[in-house]
């Protein structure tokens, strides 16, 4: 799961001016931890001989199904971005003479991890902007 943002001004969609303000933002959320992946199934029991025909005997059981492979891991989330304006695709926006301090912006969360030692990537860390584009 993905940090949360923080965001002096969030505009979704239409005009936006922002002129002459003093915003500050606070930090990005951190992402959260990848899942961890599980151990597989048990394998399943052979199956039943078969019957016999004519003057042949009945035909052996079949052999076990082999163990279910391991789960993976999951990816960490990724942090969440400090912006003073944050603004959607379709947004026209004018941003100009503002004082902006941003936070910073939040970490991504670590990876999951397996039974079998494998380690699911990291989340991406948040960025801080002044106008920042959230697609």
């Amino acid at each position: 799961q993905g940090g949360g943002g923080s965001f002096g001004v969030f505009a979704v969609a239409g005009n936006v001016v922002v002129s002459g303000n003093d915003i500050t933002t606070g930090a990005g959320g951190a992402g959260g931890a990848g899942g961890n992946g599980t151990a597989g199934q048990a394998p399943g029991s052979g199956g039943n001989g078969g019957n016999a025909v004519y003057d042949s005997g009945a035909g052996g059981e079949g052999g076990n199904g082999g163990p279910g492979g391991v789960g993976g891991p999951g990816g960490g989330g990724g942090g969440g971005p400090s912006a003073c304006l944050a603004r959607g695709i379709g947004v026209v926006s004018t941003f100009t003479q503002n004082s902006c301090t941003t936070g910073v912006p939040g970490f991504g969360g670590g990876g999951g991890s397996s039974p079998n030692g494998a380690v699911g990537g990291p989340g991406g860390n948040g960025v801080a902007a002044a106008n920042l584009q959230i697609n």
